[in-house]
């Protein structure tokens, strides 16, 4: 088994932590996957740094429409003569990001945009004015480097805790089932990511 490029932390820290035995490591890197890609789910976001590629159409929601200089927010892009600006999937941004806009969809080095201004932090990237921006679906091809290098100690105690719960529950046959018995009627549900960890997570949650 091997971890997947957005695993939140690894069979070593684990071991660092918890008395858990070489032997396990194949089941340990299989649940980490498992829980960094649910919590990535639920944050809506990457967060281990990563190498994104996203494809953007000028009407998703990922464009911020400002209501400024007389722009109605409900405008539909590009807006034209104005700042206009993507919110990407993934922050905080490493690096510049390389941006093309082809109609096409060849990426070529002639589709290359360069005129932007970026927010590392939020991961926003602001193009100048002069910038027209295709309306074909899909014409927008970005490439970064995003999340968090080291991912920060509350999201890997979250990971690790959900990974410890999942080991409890598939060690006692009941992954994913919560009993509960009221006024002697018994109902069996499903549960999701601990309440400690949603509360953890919840904090990098994206907004958009």
């Amino acid at each position: 088994m091997s971890l997947n490029a957005n695993a939140l932390i690894n069979f070593p820290y684990i071991q660092s932590i918890t008395n858990t035995q070489p032997s396990a490591q194949v089941q340990m890197e299989a649940l980490i996957n498992v829980v960094s890609t649910e919590i990535e789910n639920v944050c809506h976001r990457k967060l281990a740094q990563q190498d994104i590629t996203e494809y953007i159409t000028y009407s998703d929601n990922r464009f911020l429409k400002p209501n400024i200089m007389g722009v109605s927010i409900n405008q539909a892009m590009p807006y034209n003569g104005y700042y206009k600006a993507i919110s990407l999937n993934g922050y905080p941004i490493s690096g510049t990001p390389i941006v093309y806009m082809d109609a096409n969809q060849v990426w070529g080095a002639g589709t290359q945009v360069t005129n932007f201004l970026i927010n590392n932090d939020m991961g926003i990237i602001y193009f100048d004015p002069t910038v027209i921006i295709p309306t074909q679906p899909n014409a927008i091809k970005i490439v970064y480097t995003a999340g968090y290098d080291p991912v920060p100690e509350d999201l890997k105690m979250a990971c690790l805790e959900a990974v410890q719960w999942y080991v409890k529950r598939l060690n006692s046959n009941s992954a994913g089932n919560k009993d509960s018995n009221k006024d002697g009627v018994s109902v069996s549900y499903e549960l999701g990511l601990p309440i400690h960890v949603l509360k953890i997570i919840n904090n990098y949650k994206n907004p958009t």
